[in-house]
């Protein structure tokens, strides 16, 4: 997600740590919700959301290789203006070679509250499936063009890929393979998408369904 995400939205409360983020296109979104008992340790007195680059986050998250580190993050409040989000990957390791590392990172001005939020969107159909199924189909299809169409009734569901170049291809997925579909009546849906963006989605291996 760090390829298609710029900044990610902490949100601190007494009773849960919620993390989330939305690429500019509002196609991709994400959300990580954990209860104040899933950590070994936690502590908020006061909500807060802070703003943050994902992409130097994950970076400095990436050093994290095992189990011998804690994170730790922590919201140190300076100056006007100069609030920063602390990470600490701290050693539990009893070697004296042992290295805790410590990061602060510049939060990102939002323009007001109501920026801070994930935008709300009324969806006409949902599909449920295997994200495995469904990254076999984008892979069929892929080698004809850049961009697919997703052709939705209450009676079928079809992608659908065209190019001047490489020709039409067509893939009707049958309703008894799905784990859920539901379609607003009367509804004919005929949506584009990114080859690109959708299979970085398919892909990230986040839940065995999509």
């Amino acid at each position: 997600f760090r390829r298609v995400l710029f900044r990610s939205t902490f949100e601190f409360t007494p009773d849960a740590f919620c993390v989330h983020g939305m690429c500019s296109s509002n196609v991709i979104f994400y959300q990580l919700l954990l209860e104040n008992t899933w950590f070994d340790q936690y502590f908020v007195d006061k909500a807060c959301v802070l703003c943050v680059n994902i992409a130097v986050l994950c970076q400095i998250l990436s050093i994290k290789t095992d189990d011998s580190y804690q994170l730790v993050l922590s919201h140190n409040t300076g100056d006007v203006g100069d609030d920063k989000l602390g990470i600490g990957l701290v050693s539990i390791s009893a070697s004296p070679t042992a290295v805790t590392r410590d990061f602060s990172l510049p939060l990102i001005n939002m323009l007001g509250e109501e920026s801070m939020s994930i935008p709300m969107s009324q969806f006409r159909a949902m599909i449920v499936m295997q994200a495995e199924e469904l990254c076999q189909y984008l892979k069929c299809l892929g080698t004809i063009g850049d961009e697919i169409t997703f052709d939705l009734t209450a009676d079928h569901i079809q992608l659908k890929v065209e190019s001047v170049v490489n020709g039409n291809g067509a893939i009707t997925i049958p309703f008894d393979s799905l784990t859920e579909f539901a379609i607003v009546q009367d509804e004919e849906i005929h949506s584009k998408f990114s080859f690109a963006l959708l299979t970085k989605l398919v892909t990230a291996k986040i839940s065995p369904e999509i």
